[in-house]
């Protein structure tokens, strides 16, 4: 750790993966720590080859590269001139993120201490800022995109802190903002800001990785931060910038009082990433920022939605931004969202070397397995015969908890997020839905999920749970999308859903989410406020216990993204 002198430690007690955990954690009063990141030896030794190659470009000599690494020489010269991009990466945490991360998201941890010491901050945000309920996010197996998590009902499931998007009348917040866009050297113009507020210490965030930078400040009571599996004490005021590290809010039940975060999301320029290595490079390579950056760099996240957000992935956005897009709010705009087609095809009495002989010539690229129950097995037959010919994922619909097909499709959120990103993904990639009837006309999910496409009519918003959902599939409609069904045993061989073509009584829904309770709504749930700003104390063990988190689900948004700079090689939404 390399640091200003004055260190003193603070013992804290914690709540890590079900285990309780006592530990001491080394800070400084103030100033600025800086720390070298890595989740495991294997994870330490690719960095350092980051650092050996970085410092051999910028001239160092190889006995004082392996000084400062605490390598030996013979190792240095070994690695100092490798090109990074051809090293081999270990495994690490969420491993599909890890390996497809750009080489700049790497760099060491840099906190700095009372970087806002103003203590009446904190009660401004919570009175302040409109807050909702989170969302669990979850990574999808087939792509590693954030995705959105439901229980067995199709509900969406309630995250115990609340969010945030940047509000935009708040003087204080601006003028912090301004401050670490200097500090940190932010002039990403599509930099994004959100808030989380843990109205306690029972209130968590499970570890998970980015592919961009954090610069991350916490007002109000001390906490513990994850970062790489090391607990690093945030204090009132306290900022800290990392990159691409596994990081996350562990549970502290004893703490009664509130904390908030202010993170930026952002990409490093050239100046950011000639300051990454800061245990082993000098000081001097601090950059600041001047004010006419901070002043365009604090304009652009002011306005959620401008056009330069476009330029976020998916994964970035539907992390904190969650889960639906902001539509266009008039039909002339929607002639210019892109144009989804969708296929079908039933997987009775043909083989899994038949279905891909039918498919991979027409072009498909992904094939989504709807089929539910006993051919559930059958899916990871079709998953395996896939595998290096087209992407695959399966998401049965019509499960007995969510109600069936017809409940499950049309009434619940999962229903509503499986239209959204099939659209979605259709607009990128040719895709292909897996039902079982041969006919579609006797396949009630092709059926179903082809009106659904069609006409969207289940669709409409619920103003008050997701008060920024215009309407997915009325508004992609508008632009033209359809479905193709196949056949592959009779005639014709392809057919499009017919567009006056009505359900049948026993797929047809009415109504919007329904079944769904509104907790997290509750005014009267009380945040205290820190009466001072100390060191965590430990508390008595006896009195710890992992609380679990009240149920509850509010709308939020997201802009509708598209790769940005960063994009790496992707099969497929944070």
């Amino acid at each position: 750790m390399k640091h200003v002198p004055g260190h003193a430690s603070v013992d804290v007690c914690y709540i890590d993966q079900g285990q309780e955990r006592f530990t001491s954690i080394a800070r400084c009063a103030e100033g600025t720590e800086v720390v070298a990141s890595s989740s495991s030896a294997a994870v330490r030794d690719y960095e350092d080859k980051l650092k050996a190659i970085e410092l051999q470009r910028r001239g160092v000599e190889k006995a004082a590269v392996a000084s400062k690494l605490g390598r030996s020489e013979k190792w240095v010269q070994k690695w100092w001139k490798q090109e990074p991009r051809l090293l081999q990466r270990p495994h690490g945490a969420q491993d599909r993120v890890f390996q497809q991360t750009p080489l700049e998201g790497f760099r060491d941890l840099e906190i700095m201490r009372k970087f806002a010491p103003d203590a009446e901050l904190f009660e401004t945000l919570v009175k302040k800022v409109p807050w909702r309920q989170g969302r669990v996010m979850m990574r999808d197996q087939e792509t590693g995109d954030l995705v959105l998590r439901f229980d067995h009902r199709g509900h969406t499931i309630p995250a115990s802190r609340m969010v945030a998007d940047r509000p935009h009348d708040i003087p204080e917040l601006d003028r912090l903002l301004q401050r670490a866009a200097a500090k940190a050297n932010i002039r990403d113009p599509a930099a994004r800001v959100v808030l989380n507020l843990y109205r306690d210490g029972t209130k968590q965030l499970n570890s998970h990785r980015h592919d961009y930078w954090t610069c991350l400040i916490s007002l109000g009571a001390p906490r513990v931060l994850l970062v790489d599996n090391r607990p690093q004490i945030l204090e009132h005021g306290d900022m800290i910038v990392f990159g691409t590290q596994m990081h996350g809010v562990p549970s502290m039940p004893s703490l009664m009082e509130g904390r908030i975060s202010i993170v930026i999301f952002f990409h490093p320029d050239q100046d950011n990433l000639e300051r990454r290595w800061l245990t082993v490079t000098s000081e001097s390579a601090d950059i600041k920022s001047s004010p006419a950056d901070c002043h365009s760099t604090l304009t652009d996240m002011r306005d959620a939605t401008a056009l330069r957000r476009a330029n976020w992935r998916p994964t970035n956005a539907e992390l904190q931004f969650m889960e639906y897009p902001e539509l266009p709010a008039t039909t002339a705009s929607w002639k210019y969202l892109a144009r989804a087609a969708v296929w079908s095809v039933g997987c009775a009495g043909v083989s899994e070397t038949q279905l891909l002989a039918e498919l991979v010539p027409r072009g498909v690229e992904w094939l989504w397995d709807l089929r539910l129950g006993r051919a559930l097995p059958l899916s990871e037959h079709l998953r395996a015969a896939c595998r290096g010919r087209l992407r695959f994922r399966s998401w049965p619909l019509g499960a007995a908890p969510a109600g069936g097909l017809a409940k499950h499709l049309f009434q619940t959120e999962e229903g509503k997020t499986f239209v959204y990103r099939l659209l979605r993904d259709g607009q990128r990639a040719r895709i292909c839905i897996a039902g079982t009837a041969a006919d579609w006309r006797q396949d009630d999910t092709r059926l179903a999920v082809g009106f659904a496409v069609d006409t969207g009519q289940h669709l409409l918003t619920d103003e008050r749970r997701l008060p920024n959902l215009l309407s997915v599939a009325c508004a992609k409609v508008a632009a033209g999308s359809k479905m193709l069904h196949l056949n592959l045993a009779g005639s014709p061989a392809e057919e499009w859903h017919p567009a006056d073509l009505s359900l049948p009584s026993h797929l047809q829904a009415t109504g919007g989410l329904t079944g769904c309770q509104y907790p997290g709504d509750n005014k009267s749930e009380v945040i205290r406020v820190p009466a001072s700003i100390e060191p965590i104390e430990i508390r008595d063990r006896d009195g710890l216990a992992e609380a679990e988190p009240k149920e509850g689900a509010k709308g939020s948004k997201h802009e509708l993204a598209r790769p940005r700079r960063w994009n790496r090689s992707r099969v497929g939404t944070g």
